[in-house]
């Protein structure tokens, strides 16, 4: 199995966006997902600002800035993650805590469209809730 080479993250609330910008810094191309294309374009500016703050302090150069943003892509929804490689047999571990948090964060995704909210209450706000997917899973021995 091949080294992973590009990170999907899903919601690109604070959490989600610091995993992308922390990634992105490390030399993976990130596609940073949330409900909608515009959320997540907003959320990749958010980073833009903080590391212009990191420039300001010394931290990075400018060409790390552009670098790091060249590598984060927005996009709406999971349908960038449809031609994804994944493996052909996910060990029972993989396979169960991928698609139990798919299925939360789809719900929470309907729940967040519903306006007035539903009574039923998500179990962690917003900001806590960020799924990392890999483009390739590593091998999993349990």
């Amino acid at each position: 199995m091949g080294a992973i080479q590009k990170v999907g993250v899903i919601g690109a609330g604070q959490m989600g966006s610091g995993i992308a910008q922390t990634a992105a810094q490390s030399g993976f191309e990130v596609w940073l997902s949330d409900i909608s294309p515009e959320v997540a374009q907003k959320s990749k500016d958010k980073i833009g600002t903080q590391l212009g703050k990191l420039i300001e302090k010394g931290k990075i150069q400018e060409s790390d800035r552009k670098s790091t943003l060249d590598r984060i892509h927005p996009v709406g929804g999971l349908s960038a993650f449809s031609a994804w490689t994944w493996p052909s047999r996910p060990s029972p571990k993989i396979a169960r805590s991928s698609s139990t948090l798919l299925s939360a964060w789809t719900r929470s995704v309907r729940r967040a469209r519903s306006w007035p909210p539903t009574r039923r209450r998500s179990p962690s706000p917003r900001s806590q809730r960020a799924l990392v997917v890999p483009s390739r899973w590593p091998a999993c021995t349990s």
